[in-house]
């Protein structure tokens, strides 16, 4: 192609695939880059269906034709590193600029019931933690590490200090802190330094008897400055992508009035 005629690359932000839950486009990882390409999308945050040589190799060539970027959500470390090493060579193959994972599989407030548990969960986050950065530091290769709905902000810069290393940080989802009860730009202030990458939203917020109920809501409609989020990102972490993460789902019920021993 002429070199004046080219796409030039896309600064558009970027789509997760938990935008699309149970979506048809979602596989394979390369359909789905081709499915969010004409939506204007600059790039996209997915799980590999494959780790073929072969393949990643067409999904490494597929996204530079596009003129996009891909992130790769993997999963940290469990008995020892052997598969999350596999999972980010795999991701490094395809061409990934980054990676998410999360530590909590839910929800705080749901998942536990007393600080047994909550304590059992930090240990085995940091142990989890400890296997994955030696990997990543390997590989070169920087994972955002969600705040699921399980870390307050506080919590999860305490959780890197642990850890640190310059490709260990934050995918930062932009509403997820209003469930622990951490003020939304406090939170966004805190954990902006040691961004990787982006789940962004805006939310809404409902009171209901035992708490309130929080929700996706389309950008500009929530509670969220999005104009002083995104300045806010620019400012501390220019580079990392912002991938929009909106789920059409009920509101989720945060019974913050309701007794708790988990703290």
């Amino acid at each position: 192609m002429n070199q004046a005629t080219e796409e030039p690359p896309r600064t558009s932000m970027g789509v997760a695939q938990y935008s699309f839950p149970g979506s048809p486009y979602l596989r394979p990882s390369i359909g789905f880059l081709e499915y969010c390409h004409p939506l204007g999308a600059g790039g996209v945050q997915v799980e590999l269906d494959s780790l073929d040589p072969d393949y990643l190799a067409r999904l490494r060539r597929r996204t530079a034709e596009l003129r996009m970027y891909l992130e790769v959500i993997v999963e940290l470390p469990q008995g020892d590193a052997a598969d999350f090493e596999r999972d980010v060579i795999a991701a490094r193959q395809a061409g990934a600029e980054c990676l998410r994972a999360h530590c909590l599989s839910g929800r705080r407030y749901e998942n536990f019931t007393g600080l047994d548990q909550w304590h059992t969960f930090v240990a085995e986050s940091h142990r989890r933690l400890a296997l994955a950065v030696p990997v990543l530091e390997k590989h070169q290769l920087a994972l955002g590490l969600e705040n699921h709905k399980d870390w307050t902000a506080d919590e999860m810069v305490a959780l890197l200090a642990r850890h640190p290393s310059e490709y260990l940080g934050v995918c930062l989802d932009t509403g997820n802190n209003l469930a622990p009860l951490d003020d939304p730009v406090e939170a966004i202030q805190k954990l902006a330094p040691h961004v990787v990458t982006t789940h962004f939203k805006d939310v809404a917020a409902k009171e209901y008897p035992e708490g309130f109920l929080l929700s996706e809501v389309p950008l500009g409609r929530g509670i969220l400055d999005l104009a002083w989020v995104i300045e806010c990102l620019r400012k501390a972490r220019p580079r990392a992508r912002l991938n929009l993460e909106m789920i059409t789902r009920e509101p989720l019920r945060i019974p913050c009035y309701t007794p708790t021993s988990t703290g």
